[in-house]
Protein backbone atom coordinates (compact mmCIF):
# COMPACT_ATOMS: atom_id res chain seq x y z
CA UNK A 1 0.00 0.00 0.00
CA UNK A 2 1.42 3.94 -0.29
CA UNK A 3 2.36 5.71 1.60
CA UNK A 4 3.20 9.63 1.62
CA UNK A 5 5.45 11.29 3.73
CA UNK A 6 4.53 14.17 5.30
CA UNK A 7 6.24 17.43 5.65
CA UNK A 8 6.13 21.13 6.58
CA UNK A 9 4.14 23.61 4.32
CA UNK A 10 5.16 26.46 2.90
CA UNK A 11 2.58 29.20 2.29
CA UNK A 12 2.34 32.22 0.32
CA UNK A 13 -0.92 33.86 0.80
CA UNK A 14 -2.67 36.99 -0.56
CA UNK A 15 -6.05 37.87 1.07
CA UNK A 16 -8.44 35.27 -0.12
CA UNK A 17 -6.72 34.62 -3.33
CA UNK A 18 -3.60 33.15 -2.09
CA UNK A 19 -1.92 30.04 -3.86
CA UNK A 20 -1.41 27.55 -0.93
CA UNK A 21 1.97 25.35 -1.77
CA UNK A 22 3.03 22.65 -0.19
CA UNK A 23 6.01 20.35 -0.58
CA UNK A 24 6.76 17.65 -2.77
CA UNK A 25 5.04 14.51 -1.68
CA UNK A 26 5.78 11.13 -3.68
CA UNK A 27 3.84 8.29 -2.12
CA UNK A 28 6.82 5.10 -1.86
CA UNK A 29 5.57 2.88 -4.75
CA UNK A 30 5.00 -1.07 -3.15
CA UNK A 31 3.00 -3.94 -4.71
CA UNK A 32 -0.60 -3.08 -3.37
CA UNK A 33 -1.33 -5.90 -1.88
CA UNK A 34 -3.64 -5.45 0.93
CA UNK A 35 -6.47 -2.47 1.00
CA UNK A 36 -6.14 -1.55 4.86
CA UNK A 37 -6.29 1.95 3.90
CA UNK A 38 -9.61 1.46 3.05
CA UNK A 39 -12.29 1.92 5.61
CA UNK A 40 -14.26 -1.33 5.70
CA UNK A 41 -11.31 -2.93 3.93
CA UNK A 42 -13.05 -6.54 3.86
CA UNK A 43 -15.59 -5.22 0.98
CA UNK A 44 -12.87 -4.39 -1.10
CA UNK A 45 -10.87 -7.20 -2.13
CA UNK A 46 -7.65 -6.85 -4.48
CA UNK A 47 -7.41 -9.21 -7.69
CA UNK A 48 -4.12 -10.82 -9.11
CA UNK A 49 -1.42 -8.28 -10.45
CA UNK A 50 0.16 -10.05 -13.33
CA UNK A 51 2.63 -8.72 -15.82
CA UNK A 52 6.19 -6.33 -15.99
CA UNK A 53 6.29 -3.49 -13.56
CA UNK A 54 7.42 -0.92 -16.37
CA UNK A 55 9.79 2.25 -16.26
CA UNK A 56 8.34 5.73 -14.36
CA UNK A 57 5.72 7.29 -16.91
CA UNK A 58 6.90 10.50 -15.59
CA UNK A 59 9.92 10.18 -17.43
CA UNK A 60 8.08 9.71 -20.69
CA UNK A 61 8.28 12.83 -23.16
CA UNK A 62 5.68 13.32 -25.85
CA UNK A 63 4.61 17.19 -26.38
CA UNK A 64 1.41 15.85 -28.40
CA UNK A 65 -0.90 18.04 -26.13
CA UNK A 66 0.91 21.28 -27.01
CA UNK A 67 1.17 20.94 -30.51
CA UNK A 68 1.25 17.36 -31.83
CA UNK A 69 -1.03 15.06 -34.23
CA UNK A 70 -4.44 15.07 -34.54
CA UNK A 71 -6.30 12.73 -32.02
CA UNK A 72 -5.71 8.71 -33.38
CA UNK A 73 -2.37 8.78 -34.01
CA UNK A 74 0.51 8.89 -31.42
CA UNK A 75 3.14 11.33 -31.20
CA UNK A 76 6.44 11.22 -31.24
CA UNK A 77 8.19 9.87 -28.02
CA UNK A 78 4.59 8.56 -26.74
CA UNK A 79 6.89 5.48 -26.36
CA UNK A 80 10.07 4.77 -25.16
CA UNK A 81 12.35 1.41 -24.80
CA UNK A 82 8.68 -0.06 -24.71
CA UNK A 83 7.50 1.56 -21.81
CA UNK A 84 4.06 2.15 -21.71
CA UNK A 85 3.19 6.37 -20.82
CA UNK A 86 0.26 7.57 -19.21
CA UNK A 87 -1.90 10.87 -20.03
CA UNK A 88 -3.98 12.94 -17.72
CA UNK A 89 -7.58 14.23 -18.24
CA UNK A 90 -8.42 17.74 -16.34
CA UNK A 91 -12.16 18.09 -16.49
CA UNK A 92 -13.03 21.95 -15.47
CA UNK A 93 -16.91 22.89 -15.64
CA UNK A 94 -16.03 26.17 -15.38
CA UNK A 95 -13.50 28.28 -12.65
CA UNK A 96 -16.50 30.68 -10.54
CA UNK A 97 -19.33 28.45 -10.95
CA UNK A 98 -17.51 25.37 -10.14
CA UNK A 99 -17.46 26.69 -6.92
CA UNK A 100 -20.74 28.14 -5.86
CA UNK A 101 -20.19 26.85 -2.81
CA UNK A 102 -18.28 28.76 -1.85
CA UNK A 103 -20.31 31.82 -3.02
CA UNK A 104 -21.05 33.40 0.67
CA UNK A 105 -17.45 33.41 1.43
CA UNK A 106 -15.77 34.51 -2.16
CA UNK A 107 -17.06 36.56 -4.28
CA UNK A 108 -17.09 35.84 -8.16
CA UNK A 109 -13.96 37.05 -9.20
CA UNK A 110 -12.27 35.56 -6.33
CA UNK A 111 -13.37 31.88 -6.96
CA UNK A 112 -12.85 32.58 -10.43
CA UNK A 113 -9.16 33.40 -9.74
CA UNK A 114 -8.99 31.02 -7.51
CA UNK A 115 -9.95 28.03 -10.08
CA UNK A 116 -7.54 29.44 -12.68
CA UNK A 117 -4.36 29.40 -9.48
CA UNK A 118 -5.96 25.94 -8.93
CA UNK A 119 -6.17 24.59 -12.26
CA UNK A 120 -2.24 26.13 -12.76
CA UNK A 121 -0.96 24.02 -10.06
CA UNK A 122 -2.89 20.69 -11.65
CA UNK A 123 -1.45 21.24 -14.98
CA UNK A 124 1.73 22.00 -13.51
CA UNK A 125 1.83 18.25 -11.81
CA UNK A 126 1.42 16.82 -14.92
CA UNK A 127 4.72 17.70 -16.04
CA UNK A 128 5.72 16.25 -19.27
CA UNK A 129 2.69 13.90 -19.61
CA UNK A 130 0.29 15.09 -22.24
CA UNK A 131 -2.80 16.68 -20.90
CA UNK A 132 -5.83 17.34 -22.22
CA UNK A 133 -8.58 19.71 -20.36
CA UNK A 134 -12.61 19.22 -20.66
CA UNK A 135 -14.40 22.02 -21.03
CA UNK A 136 -17.19 24.29 -22.97
CA UNK A 137 -16.62 26.94 -20.99
CA UNK A 138 -15.38 29.84 -22.70
CA UNK A 139 -13.07 31.22 -20.12
CA UNK A 140 -11.42 27.84 -19.78
CA UNK A 141 -10.86 27.66 -23.38
CA UNK A 142 -8.97 30.91 -23.30
CA UNK A 143 -6.92 29.57 -20.12
CA UNK A 144 -6.04 26.19 -21.74
CA UNK A 145 -4.91 27.93 -25.38
CA UNK A 146 -2.66 30.18 -23.69
CA UNK A 147 -1.11 27.15 -22.07
CA UNK A 148 -1.36 25.22 -25.31
CA UNK A 149 -2.79 22.72 -23.64
CA UNK A 150 -5.39 20.52 -25.66
CA UNK A 151 -9.39 21.24 -25.06
CA UNK A 152 -12.18 18.36 -25.55
CA UNK A 153 -15.66 19.09 -24.93
CA UNK A 154 -17.54 18.94 -21.74
CA UNK A 155 -20.36 16.16 -22.79
CA UNK A 156 -21.76 17.27 -20.02
CA UNK A 157 -21.06 15.65 -16.51
CA UNK A 158 -18.16 14.95 -14.59
CA UNK A 159 -18.23 10.77 -15.36
CA UNK A 160 -19.19 11.33 -19.06
CA UNK A 161 -16.13 14.45 -19.05
CA UNK A 162 -13.28 11.68 -17.81
CA UNK A 163 -14.49 9.04 -20.34
CA UNK A 164 -14.20 11.39 -22.71
CA UNK A 165 -10.72 12.42 -21.57
CA UNK A 166 -10.08 8.43 -21.32
CA UNK A 167 -10.86 8.60 -24.93
CA UNK A 168 -8.60 10.90 -25.74
CA UNK A 169 -5.84 9.61 -23.97
CA UNK A 170 -6.32 6.21 -25.77
CA UNK A 171 -6.14 7.32 -28.91
CA UNK A 172 -2.75 8.54 -28.36
CA UNK A 173 -1.37 5.12 -27.87
CA UNK A 174 -1.11 6.07 -24.10
CA UNK A 175 -1.50 2.71 -21.64
CA UNK A 176 -2.83 4.76 -18.40
CA UNK A 177 -4.95 8.21 -17.58
CA UNK A 178 -5.09 10.15 -14.76
CA UNK A 179 -8.41 11.89 -14.14
CA UNK A 180 -7.26 15.03 -11.74
CA UNK A 181 -10.10 17.58 -10.51
CA UNK A 182 -8.88 21.07 -11.22
CA UNK A 183 -9.23 22.23 -7.66
CA UNK A 184 -6.24 20.68 -5.64
CA UNK A 185 -4.22 24.05 -4.55
CA UNK A 186 -1.17 21.27 -3.12
CA UNK A 187 -0.71 19.15 -6.55
CA UNK A 188 2.79 18.52 -7.18
CA UNK A 189 3.14 15.40 -9.24
CA UNK A 190 1.60 12.53 -10.49
CA UNK A 191 4.28 10.61 -10.13
CA UNK A 192 2.81 8.43 -7.38
CA UNK A 193 -0.40 6.98 -9.34
CA UNK A 194 0.84 6.46 -12.85
CA UNK A 195 3.80 3.35 -11.90
CA UNK A 196 1.41 0.35 -12.78
CA UNK A 197 1.10 1.65 -16.61
CA UNK A 198 -0.39 -1.04 -18.54
CA UNK A 199 -1.35 -3.85 -15.35
CA UNK A 200 -4.83 -3.65 -14.51
CA UNK A 201 -4.54 -1.35 -11.52
CA UNK A 202 -6.82 0.85 -10.26
CA UNK A 203 -4.83 3.91 -8.18
CA UNK A 204 -7.30 5.95 -6.08
CA UNK A 205 -6.48 8.97 -4.29
CA UNK A 206 -9.52 9.41 -1.44
CA UNK A 207 -10.17 13.39 -0.47
CA UNK A 208 -9.09 14.71 2.78
CA UNK A 209 -12.39 13.43 4.23
CA UNK A 210 -12.04 10.11 2.87
CA UNK A 211 -15.19 10.62 0.32
CA UNK A 212 -14.54 11.70 -2.74
CA UNK A 213 -12.09 11.17 -5.53
CA UNK A 214 -9.89 13.81 -6.31
CA UNK A 215 -7.62 11.63 -8.48
CA UNK A 216 -7.87 8.50 -10.21
CA UNK A 217 -5.43 6.72 -12.57
CA UNK A 218 -6.60 3.41 -14.40
CA UNK A 219 -5.24 1.68 -17.89
CA UNK A 220 -6.88 2.68 -20.93
CA UNK A 221 -8.42 -0.49 -21.76
CA UNK A 222 -10.07 -1.26 -18.32
CA UNK A 223 -13.67 -1.48 -18.34
CA UNK A 224 -14.14 0.67 -15.76
CA UNK A 225 -17.11 3.07 -15.28
CA UNK A 226 -16.57 6.15 -13.62
CA UNK A 227 -19.15 7.63 -10.36
CA UNK A 228 -18.43 10.70 -8.89
CA UNK A 229 -20.02 12.40 -6.69
CA UNK A 230 -20.30 12.20 -2.82
CA UNK A 231 -19.18 8.47 -1.71
CA UNK A 232 -17.30 8.13 -4.86
CA UNK A 233 -14.03 7.18 -3.45
CA UNK A 234 -15.92 3.91 -2.09
CA UNK A 235 -18.02 3.34 -5.15
CA UNK A 236 -14.78 3.57 -7.24
CA UNK A 237 -12.86 0.69 -5.19
CA UNK A 238 -16.26 -1.24 -5.75
CA UNK A 239 -16.15 -1.01 -9.11
CA UNK A 240 -12.54 -1.85 -9.38
CA UNK A 241 -13.61 -4.88 -7.89
CA UNK A 242 -16.38 -5.82 -10.02
CA UNK A 243 -14.32 -5.84 -13.08
CA UNK A 244 -11.67 -7.75 -11.49
CA UNK A 245 -8.91 -4.88 -11.26
CA UNK A 246 -6.70 -4.42 -8.35
CA UNK A 247 -6.77 -1.49 -6.02
CA UNK A 248 -3.91 0.87 -5.31
CA UNK A 249 -5.02 3.45 -2.39
CA UNK A 250 -2.34 6.24 -2.44
CA UNK A 251 -2.73 8.53 0.73
CA UNK A 252 -1.02 11.65 -0.74
CA UNK A 253 -1.98 14.87 0.79
CA UNK A 254 -0.71 17.03 -1.71
CA UNK A 255 -3.38 15.41 -3.92
CA UNK A 256 -6.00 14.84 -1.76
CA UNK A 257 -6.92 17.94 -0.35
CA UNK A 258 -9.45 19.39 -2.57
CA UNK A 259 -11.79 22.40 -2.01
CA UNK A 260 -15.37 21.68 -2.50
CA UNK A 261 -17.19 23.31 0.77
CA UNK A 262 -16.80 26.43 2.86
CA UNK A 263 -15.07 24.04 5.72
CA UNK A 264 -12.11 23.41 2.74
CA UNK A 265 -11.50 27.20 2.20
CA UNK A 266 -11.01 27.14 6.28
CA UNK A 267 -8.66 24.45 6.32
CA UNK A 268 -7.09 26.54 3.55
CA UNK A 269 -6.55 29.81 5.57
CA UNK A 270 -5.60 27.85 8.78
CA UNK A 271 -2.97 26.24 6.89
CA UNK A 272 -1.04 29.69 5.48
CA UNK A 273 0.63 32.02 7.46
CA UNK A 274 -0.30 34.53 9.59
Amino acid sequence: MSSATAGSRAHTIVDALALITAPIVVPHDPAPTTATDVTDAAEFTLGSIRGTHHDDPMTQTNESHRSGPSPGTPGPGTRRSGAPAAGVAIPIRAFALGKVRLAEHLSTEARGELGRRWADQVVGAAGALPTVVISSDPEVVVWAAERALSVIDDPGSLDTAAEAGRAWVAARGLARVVIAHADLPDARTFAGVVRDGALPIVTIVPCHRDDGTPVVSVPVDLEFRFAYGPGSFRRHAAEARRIGAAVRIVRDPSLAFDVDVPSDLALLRAASPR
